[in-house]
C-alpha cells in the first residue's frame, strides 16, 4: 500500500512515546510505502488535491515488547508532489491545538474521501471536538456548561455549590485545565484570562470526586471494538490524570456502566467514520472523546505483554483498504455493465 501520514513535524514529537511513529514502523515493516506530510503540505489546484510528501523510513526499529527502552529513529526523504488519489490510505495524526488551516485541510481531504480510505474521516474529526463532541452523549456527562460568558460560569458554580473544572476547547494532555474551588476569590480573574475577556468559549464542568488520588479510564476502540484500556491515576497533589501531566497507567476492566456507554456511542462513531477513538471516562462519566490523534499505545503495551497492540491497528487498516477497494471495483463493474446495457438499448 501507498500510505500518507499527516502528522506534526518530527522534531515536535516524542519518538519513544508517539503512537503514530510506531504505526509508521509497523507499516514499513510490512512492506508498505510510508510517506509524511504536515498541514501546510496539503493543497488543492482546481479539482485535484495534492501533498508535498516526503518518504519516511525507520532507521532504527524499536521492539514493541519494550518500546520505552529501545526508542525510535526516522529519516525523511526529499519532498515530491503527489496527487492524494495516488495513495491507498491517508492517516490524519495531527495533535491539538488546531487552527483554521487544519479545518481547511479537512475540507480538502473530504474531497478525496470517496476514493481513498482516510482514518479518521475528516468530516468526523471536524464534527467531533474532543470536548464538545461529548455533548452528543450528554446523559453520560457530568454537569457541563460551554460558554465565553463569565457570569454564566459564576452562576453555574453557584448552583452546584462545589468545585468545578475549567477546560480550553482546543488543547491536549491537560494543558490549560484548572480546578476552581467553591467560593474561590480567583474565579473571575481566571475566567477573564481563559475566555480572553469573554471572546473565547471554554467548558466548565462539575468536579468529579474519585478518591484521594484522581483517576479516570482510557478506553480505546478500534472499529467499534475495545482494543485496550487502562486507568490513569494522577500524581500526588495533582488533580490531572493525563500522562503528560505525570499521571500513571494501570490495568483496569470495563464495568457494566462502561459497556452501556460503549453501546450508546458506537453507532455515532461508525456514522462519522471514526475508526480509532479514545474515550476518557471518570466516575462513570464521559469527559473526553479523543478522535484527532488517539494515543497511549506505548503506555498500554507493558500492561498487555501477551498482545501486540500496534499490529491489530495495522491489520484493521489493511482490512479497511481491502474492503474499500473491493467496493470501488464492484461499483465500477456495475456502472460499466449499466453503460453497456444502455448502449445496447440505444441500438434497438
Amino acid at each position: 500500500m501507498h500510505i500518507l501520514f499527516i502528522m506534526d513535524e518530527l522534531k515536535r514529537l516524542k519518538p519513544r512515546y508517539d503512537s503514530s511513529l510506531f504505526l509508521v514502523k509497523e507499516c514499513y515493516r510490512r512492506g508498505h510505502s510510508t510517506w509524511f506530510a504536515d498541514t501546510p503540505d496539503i493543497f488543492s489546484e482546481t479539482q485535484d488535491v495534492f501533498a508535498q510528501a516526503r518518504p519516511i523510513t525507520p532507521s532504527r526499529f524499536p521492539r514493541e515488547s519494550n518500546p520505552l527502552k529501545s526508542g525510535h529513529a526516522y529519516r525523511l526523504g526529499k519532498a515530491c508532489t503527489q496527487n492524494l488519489l495516488e495513495f491507498d490510505l491517508i492517516l490524519i495524526r495531527k495533535e491539538p491545538p488546531f487552527d483554521l488551516n487544519y479545518v481547511y485541510m479537512t475540507y480538502l481531504l473530504e474531497r478525496v474521501a470517496p476514493r481513498v480510505v482516510i482514518s479518521n474521516h475528516p468530516r468526523g474529526i471536524r464534527n467531533t471536538n474532543e470536548k464538545l463532541g461529548c455533548l452528543v452523549f450528554s446523559k453520560w456527562m457530568p454537569k457541563t456548561l460551554a460558554t465565553s460568558q463569565i457570569a454564566l460560569i459564576e452562576d453555574f458554580q453557584a448552583a452546584l455549590e462545589k468545585d468545578i473544572v475549567l477546560k480550553p476547547l482546543d488543547q491536549k494532555g491537560g494543558i490549560g485545565i484548572q480546578r476552581i474551588a467553591w467560593k474561590s476569590k480567583q474565579l473571575s480573574k481566571i475566567l477573564r484570562q481563559m475566555t480572553c475577556g469573554e471572546t473565547r468559549m471554554i467548558m466548565a464542568q462539575e468536579f468529579i470526586e474519585t478518591g484521594e488520588r484522581a483517576r479516570d479510564k482510557r478506553i480505546t476502540l478500534l472499529g467499534g471494538k475495545v482494543l485496550w484500556m487502562f486507568e490513569k491515576r494522577a500524581a500526588k497533589k495533582n488533580f490531572l490524570t493525563n500522562l503528560d501531566q505525570g499521571g500513571e497507567a494501570f490495568s483496569t476492566a470495563l464495568t457494566a456502566q462502561d459497556e452501556k456507554l460503549l453501546d450508546d456511542i458506537r453507532p455515532y462513531l461508525k456514522s462519522q467514520g471514526l475508526h480509532l477513538v479514545g474515550l476518557d471516562v471518570m466516575g462513570g462519566k464521559l469527559i473526553d472523546l479523543n478522535v484527532t490523534c488517539p494515543g497511549g499505545f506505548v503506555e498500554a503495551i507493558p500492561l498487555y505483554p501477551k498482545q501486540r497492540l500496534i499490529a491489530p491497528w495495522a491489520d484493521s487498516l489493511e482490512d479497511q483498504v481491502s474492503q474499500f477497494q473491493k467496493s470501488l471495483k464492484s461499483l465500477r463493474s456495475r456502472a460499466h455493465n449499466q453503460d453497456k446495457a444502455e448502449r445496447a438499448q440505444s441500438l434497438l
